[in-house]
């Protein structure tokens, strides 16, 4: 409701709940575009984000439906909201607020592919493109995560290396990445949905879930957005 001509919605933006909501005000980010069912579009966040959410542009807001689907249980932390209306894109934004080096103060990153949560190892480097604490980076120190405490490790685990935080309070939802060519970071790979963190400096901690579990959701002809429209 309220889209006006020309309103974009992007990877890394915030989206915060309405006064209708169980937890009005509460921020979330989104994280990357969708393509699903017959020509329709959507974008991803963490499931436990209280619904409904609306996305603020300054002169007016854009308020979603109801999640087109959401699990917050056993291997899943996601939801799908339909963007009906808006422009969307293989393209994610991002501040640097920490001052990584390989990246300029804010901008556009591509998703070029994904990597699925099999192909991620310990040791392995990620960034998340949060909407409170914008850009951070660190290495997985778990692939294969018990997050739930339930005896199924199906989540990953992400420590901090580089900066004060990996995670906010309101960045839940955000995309994380890969990038492998330092020499061409615009272009990145998609590796999770943050869902949970804990700590701060050299004890932060992220953990996210992998980004191919989308793909047993259930929704049909559901594809990450790879390229421009």
């Amino acid at each position: 409701m309220g889209v006006r001509a020309g309103d974009w919605v992007a990877p890394g933006w915030r989206s915060t709940s309405t006064a209708g909501s169980t937890n009005p005000g509460a921020p979330c980010t989104l994280a990357f575009s969708v393509t699903f069912g017959t020509n329709l579009r959507g974008i991803l966040t963490a499931g436990h984000c209280t619904e409904p959410k609306y996305i603020n542009y300054g002169d007016h807001t854009v308020t979603f439906n109801a999640a087109y689907i959401e699990r917050t249980t056993g291997n899943f932390d996601v939801a799908i909201y339909r963007t009906d209306g808006l422009n969307t894109d293989y393209q994610l934004y991002y501040k640097n607020t920490y001052g990584i080096p390989e990246f300029s103060s804010s901008g556009w990153l591509n998703t070029k592919n994904f990597i699925r949560g099999s192909n991620q190892w310990q040791g392995m480097s990620n960034c998340i493109s949060g909407s409170v604490t914008g850009l951070a980076c660190g290495k997985i120190s778990s692939a294969t995560y018990d997050w739930r405490g339930t005896g199924s490790s199906s989540f990953v685990r992400l420590t901090n290396t580089a900066q004060g935080d990996l995670s906010q309070g309101g960045d839940s939802g955000a995309p994380v990445f890969a990038y492998v060519n330092p020499n061409a970071t615009r272009d990145i790979s998609a590796t999770g949905i943050h869902v949970a963190g804990s700590g701060s400096g050299n004890t932060a901690v992220s953990v996210y879930m992998p980004i191919d579990r989308i793909f047993d959701l259930g929704v049909s002809n559901l594809k990450l957005v790879t390229t421009p429209w």
